[in-house]
């Protein structure tokens, strides 16, 4: 879990993978499952302190597109 500089509101965090990758469908599945388990952990915490959580995968599918 990474706080953010410049947050786009109280409470944002992001969560990413141990391994750098274009996006989370490139995970293996051990990595995928502690990528679910740190967003788990995560979601607990935000709604704790700030109500119900938001969750997306922001970047490309696949290489080459926007």
């Amino acid at each position: 879990m990474t706080p953010t500089k410049g947050a786009l509101l109280p409470g944002w965090l992001l969560v990413t993978s141990r391994r750098h990758v274009l996006c989370a469908g490139a995970l293996d599945v051990e990595e995928l499952s502690d990528l679910r388990r740190a967003i788990d952990r995560a979601r607990t915490l935000v709604e704790k302190g700030f109500g119900q959580a938001t969750l997306f995968e922001h970047g490309p599918a696949a290489r080459g597109t926007g």
